[in-house]
């Protein structure tokens, strides 16, 4: 029996990212795949959330059509390609700076926040009133990714 491999799609003004988690790993790419072997071997960022057993995370869709990751804690986060999304490691006092246009009162909407539990990630983002569209599909046969 084979096991059903879910890769979640985020997306906002026709720009995708493409996640698939691997035990407690997470592998993100810059478009979108529905293949697993290509998400894992094409990836350019790698989040591993063994050591702290959880993800939490956030992607900020700029205008330019790159795609920022910032941790929010929780994981070892690595660049594996040089991509339109990256990840970047900030002091507290730069994060706080950054972060804050993205929360209440002031809620941009290009921002996401991710998590190892999925069904929580999609209502925090509800409850934020993110932009970017989250969904997961099984992986398919289709090799391709754009």
């Amino acid at each position: 029996m084979f096991e059903k491999k879910f890769i979640t799609h985020y997306r906002l003004n026709g720009i995708v990212v493409s996640r698939y988690d691997e035990g407690k790993k997470s592998y993100f790419y810059y478009g979108y795949c529905n293949s697993v072997v290509n998400i894992t071997q094409k990836a350019s960022v790698m989040v591993d959330w063994q050591f702290d057993d959880f993800l939490q995370a956030s992607l900020i869709f700029h205008k330019d059509g790159s795609v920022e990751m910032l941790n929010d804690g929780g994981g070892s986060y690595k660049n594996l390609k040089t991509n339109k999304i990256y990840y970047k490691h900030y002091e507290s006092r730069e994060y706080n700076r950054i972060k804050k246009p993205y929360l209440p009162p002031n809620s941009l909407n290009n921002l996401c926040r991710l998590s190892d539990d999925l069904s929580y990630e999609i209502r925090e983002n509800k409850r934020l009133k993110s932009d970017v569209s989250i969904n997961n599909e099984l992986e398919t046969d289709n090799m391709n990714c754009k």
